[in-house]
Order: C-alpha cells, then sequence, then structure tokens
C-alpha cells in the first residue's frame, strides 16, 4: 500500500510576515491536497470551486463565510 503522511500539518507550511502562501501536499487524478499559511489579518478572497473542499484549522483563528453560513474558527475546527 502506497501512503502519503504528515505527523505535523504546521511543519508543511512557514506562515509568512505579511501576505499568504500555499503549498500543494498531494495530488493525483481525484485529489488535491493545499495547505495554507495566512499572516494576521489576510483574506483569502471569495470563490467558487468546481470540487469539494475540507478545510481544517492548524493554529489561529478566522472567521469563514461559507455561502450564508459565518463560522469562527479556531484551532482544531
Amino acid at each position: 500500500m502506497n501512503a502519503t503522511t504528515f505527523l505535523d500539518l504546521a511543519e508543511q507550511v512557514t506562515i509568512p510576515e505579511d501576505g499568504t502562501i500555499s503549498r500543494t501536499l498531494y495530488q493525483d487524478s481525484g485529489l488535491k491536497v493545499v495547505v495554507f499559511g495566512f499572516a494576521a489579518g489576510q483574506e483569502l478572497p471569495e470563490h467558487t470551486s468546481s470540487s469539494s473542499a475540507i478545510m481544517y484549522f492548524i493554529q489561529g483563528e478566522a472567521q469563514v463565510t461559507l455561502g450564508t453560513d459565518m463560522i469562527d474558527a479556531r484551532p482544531n475546527t
């Protein structure tokens, strides 16, 4: 069995002092895993996607809008 394992996702990206960063950790024909790092105060612009997404917050806090729902995300959300 082939497996891709990350024991600590936080180690996979360095949070920038200003701006955002993204890093693709895994990609195949059916799945893409991307880790994002946001400096304090940064935003991801509103957008749509043709594929499903899972968001998992490792550290920090964020306010997330999904359609008409607003979620206050914290670590382990």
